[in-house]
């Protein structure tokens, strides 16, 4: 079919000039637009109506030949504007449809809905008997690929996979502010990275049961990470709190009869951690389900704390006052009738007094524990 003059000089680039050449286009010359096809239902007409067709049952030999019910060739030779394989003009005329997710698709305006027939309504037979149905699943729905399979020139890449642009999605609060949906999947879909074709390198999946307001969300902001649960509330959050940052942590899981482990790292030689609580908050140990250790400031603005100090064999453990005082007593306060316990005892009643330490007790009242030969 031509209009016109018959001219196809302009169709030089691959698939293209392969079909000028083998007389298999459907070819409108010297006009802006090629066939329009459209269809129509109305309350008159039946439920459904189809603008354009296309099938294709691949029965080549040998395996491997190709079968495309839609071939869609793109090129671009100008510096500016667009070139598109495939637009499509959406719009819904009603306001009650609701928003679609994995478990309720509903109805209303889709842009590309894609089916998995299986193969089921062909009839290639002479009597119109229905071939049977496939029984094996389709391999994938979409495929992105290169056109050169394992070609290294950048021509046969795209620059990026797919983009979602951001005033193209409906937005929660007004259609124009809040969040937008980009991708739903139901129940234990995962996306899934790939090492090699027989090695998964990674993959996010959601595992859940059908128990409302038990979601959780990973929702990335300036320079922090935010793991939440339900209604986005934060589990836990990691920041990047300083554009020039070196030193890092790592938390490791462990084999048994080990501790996992939480390790600082960096380009710094000595890195240590800081555990910092909100306002007056101790930090808590808990064993086998009990307290077993609790660290507090004063109520007042601490300036003076505690230091805890390994030592190498045949050195005493150290327990230190640090802070910005020049003199600070360490207090070791028992509660109630309690004592203070420390050392073993040993009888001896004659031995003579040969000097004294000097202790404070509680009440600031300074003591001489007497030392004897």
């Amino acid at each position: 079919m031509t209009a016109g003059i018959y001219d196809y000089t302009w169709l030089s680039d691959r698939a293209a000039n392969y079909f000028a050449k083998n007389a298999q286009e459907l070819h409108l010359s010297n006009l802006r637009y090629g066939p329009v096809f459209g269809g129509w239902t109305n309350s008159n007409s039946a439920a459904t109506a189809m603008a354009l067709g296309a099938v294709v049952l691949n029965e080549g030999s040998p395996a491997g030949d190709f079968g495309r019910a839609i071939y869609v060739e793109t090129m671009h030779k100008v510096s500016g504007g667009s070139t598109v394989g495939l637009e499509m003009a959406l719009g819904n005329y009603t306001t009650d449809m609701p928003a679609p997710n994995p478990y309720n698709v509903g109805d209303g305006c889709i842009g590309i809905q894609i089916e998995v027939e299986g193969g089921y309504n062909y009839v290639t037979d002479p009597d119109n008997t229905p071939v049977t149905a496939p029984t094996e699943p389709a391999n994938a729905f979409m495929m992105l690929r290169s056109g050169s399979q394992g070609s290294t020139d950048a021509a046969y890449r795209c620059v990026a996979g797919v983009v979602v642009a951001q005033d193209a999605l409906y937005r929660d609060i007004d259609g124009l502010t809040g969040k937008a949906v980009a991708l739903q999947l139901g129940d234990k879909h995962e996306v899934a990275w790939w090492a090699a074709s027989s090695i998964k390198s990674a993959s996010i999946r959601a595992d859940y049961t059908a128990i409302a307001n038990e979601d959780t969300h990973l929702i990335f902001s300036n320079r922090t990470i935010t793991l939440g649960g339900y209604n986005e509330r934060a589990i836990v959050e990691f920041s990047d709190i300083s554009g020039t940052a070196v030193n890092s942590m790592v938390v490791a899981n462990a084999a048994s009869g080990f501790y996992p482990t939480i390790t600082a790292q960096g380009t710094d030689t000595n890195v240590g951690l800081d555990f910092v609580s909100q306002g007056t908050g101790a930090m808590k140990f808990t064993i086998n389900g009990a307290e077993a250790g609790r660290f507090e400031a004063s109520a007042s603005t601490p300036v003076n704390f505690p230091g805890f100090k390994s030592a190498p064999t045949a050195n005493p453990v150290l327990m230190q006052a640090l802070g910005s005082d020049s003199n600070i007593d360490i207090r070791l306060l028992p509660k109630g009738t309690g004592y203070l316990r420390f050392g073993a005892f040993t009888s001896n009643a004659d031995a003579p007094i040969t000097g004294y330490v000097s202790i404070r007790t509680d009440d600031g009242t300074v003591r001489k524990l007497a030392v004897i030969a």
